[in-house]
C-alpha cells in the first residue's frame, strides 16, 4: 500500500486499485497522486480510498487546500516531506488534440467534478461528486464544429463557477 498525506496533515493508507505492475514499482516519494474514496470519516480521513493514477503535475490549490482532497504527497518511509506543492501544471500542448476536459471544484462542502468529451457531433458531460463515478448525458448536434462550439460555451461557464481544469 501507498503512506499518503493530505494537504492538512492527515495521514492513511491507500492499497487497492494499485496493478501489480504498480506494486512493483510504486510511485515515487513525494508524488501527488489521484484517489477515489466514499466518503470521510469525522477525523477527515478518506473511506475505502481507492489509487487511480499519479498526476504528472500538481496544482496550486493543493497546497492552499484545509479540506481532504483527491490530490495527495506521498510520503517517504522514513521521514513525511517538509514541502509543500506550489508548482502550477504546464500547458499541455497536445490540448487542441484531446477534446476531453476535465473541471474540479473543491469548497467547503462542495467537493464535484464536470468532464465534457466532443466524439464526432455528439457532446458527451460526466459529472458527480469527486470520488463518484457521476451521470453522463451526450447531446447530438448537427457537426463536430457545433458540438465543439458548446463545449466551449459550457467550459467558460464552468470557470466562472469556479471550477479548475485538471
Amino acid at each position: 500500500s501507498l503512506r499518503v498525506q493530505l494537504p492538512d496533515g492527515v495521514e492513511f493508507s491507500v492499497g487497492t486499485g494499485l496493478s501489480d505492475a504498480e506494486r512493483e514499482n510504486p510511485p515515487a516519494a513525494g508524488s501527488v497522486i489521484t484517489f477515489r474514496y466514499q466518503e470521510l470519516s469525522d477525523g477527515g480521513v478518506p473511506r475505502f480510498p481507492s489509487y487511480v493514477r499519479v498526476r504528472q503535475a500538481a496544482r496550486d490549490s493543493v497546497a492552499k487546500a484545509g479540506s481532504a482532497r483527491q490530490e495527495l504527497k506521498k510520503k517517504p518511509a522514513a521521514k513525511p516531506p517538509k514541502a509543500k506543492v506550489t508548482a502550477k501544471a504546464p500547458a499541455n500542448p497536445q490540448r487542441a488534440a484531446k477534446s476531453v476536459r476535465r473541471f474540479e471544484y473543491v469548497d467547503g462542502g462542495s467537493s464535484k467534478f464536470w468532464e465534457s468529451e466532443v466524439r464526432g457531433a455528439e457532446l458527451v458531460v460526466r459529472f458527480g461528486r469527486l470520488g463518484s463515478t457521476g451521470q453522463e448525458k451526450t447531446k447530438s448536434f448537427a457537426d463536430a464544429a457545433a458540438a465543439a462550439k458548446e463545449q466551449t460555451k459550457l467550459i467558460k461557464e464552468k470557470l466562472g463557477k469556479g471550477y479548475q481544469e485538471i
